[in-house]
């Protein structure tokens, strides 16, 4: 019976014992485990590096409103407005052409998405940027600081301003154009609207819709309506060649490209407050500069504008 008891005792004793090794063990091999997972904590996945396409760096998702949306949705939405030489449309198949369109493909092929154009003209543009009816906006639209207080441009182009009167009117000069006896019929809402009244104050304008798609508004002057009308100078050829009975100032088509009355930047154009944004098409729009300036300087002459208009 004594002998019994003391085994059993002597068993319990030696359980308890163990178990005991195994508890400092566990603690020991727990401590093990925390020190080493505290590195792995730093390290970084390739999951969370930018990503580059075609050598530009895609913002990542929450650095850009717009950019989220338009790859939650799979499409850019793109604005565009006719103005040659930057963009037109051939009317035979109702494709997109010009430098300015070629741009736009390009953020899209970097972004992985598909390309809507949202048609509109030059005095809906901001309306439509504020009214979310497009993402970004590729019509060459001059920079102005009314439309800054909108929008944020990235600009790759330049122009400024020719203007057509008939050759028996006495007008010779910028100066003479700026006079109230001087009446110009604008398009409302445009660039050129707002760079004639801001450096030809005297000027009598009278602002009108602006015509759909590309037109001339030398036929105003032909009519009667207006004694001179301002263009953007890079169409000047093209105004000579099929105005020929007309007058351009300054000094003749090519002394206004040379030339031309009140330079100003060009560019596409998002909403404000998206830094990411505008650094991205940046990025883009300089990668690509010398694409961009030998399809400007291709559809800048007549010929082939003549030759997508068929005639």
């Amino acid at each position: 019976m004594l002998y019994r008891v003391w085994n059993s005792s002597n068993r319990l004793a030696l359980v308890l014992g163990l178990l005991a090794l195994f508890a400092m063990f566990m603690v020991v091999a727990c401590g093990d485990d925390d020190e080493d997972a505290a590195p792995a904590a730093e390290t970084t996945s390739d999951a969370d590096a930018p990503e580059v396409v075609q050598g530009i760096t895609i913002p990542p998702k929450g650095a850009s409103k717009i950019l989220d949306n338009v790859r939650e949705r799979g499409e850019l939405r793109v604005a565009v407005a006719m103005a040659l030489p930057w963009l037109g449309q051939n009317p035979s198949n109702s494709e997109l052409v010009g430098p300015a369109w070629t741009l736009a493909e390009k953020v899209a092929e970097i972004l992985g998405v598909k390309i809507t154009p949202v048609f509109t003209t030059w005095d809906a543009l901001l309306p439509g940027a504020l009214a979310d009816k497009f993402d970004i906006s590729v019509a060459a639209t001059y920079d102005t600081p009314e439309r800054r207080e909108v929008v944020d441009f990235v600009n790759w182009s330049e122009s400024g301003l020719c203007f057509s009167v008939m050759k028996d009117s006495g007008l010779k000069t910028i100066d003479d154009l700026n006079s109230p006896n001087v009446k110009m019929v604008i398009g409302m809402g445009t660039g050129t609207e707002q760079t004639t009244r801001a450096t030809l104050p005297e000027a009598n304008i009278e602002a009108i819709p602006p015509a759909p798609g590309v037109s001339f508004s030398q036929n105003l002057l032909l009519a009667g309506r207006s004694d001179a009308v301002p263009f953007d100078s890079p169409m000047a050829l093209a105004v000579e060649r099929e105005f020929p009975d007309l007058q351009i100032i300054p000094g003749g088509a090519k002394e206004c490209i040379a030339n031309p009355h009140a330079t100003r930047e060009i560019g596409l154009f998002h909403l404000k407050n998206e830094p990411e944004l505008n650094k991205f098409l940046a990025a883009i729009a300089t990668k690509w500069d010398d694409q961009l300036q030998e399809e400007l300087l291709h559809w800048s002459d007549p010929v082939i504008q003549d030759e997508l208009k068929g005639e």
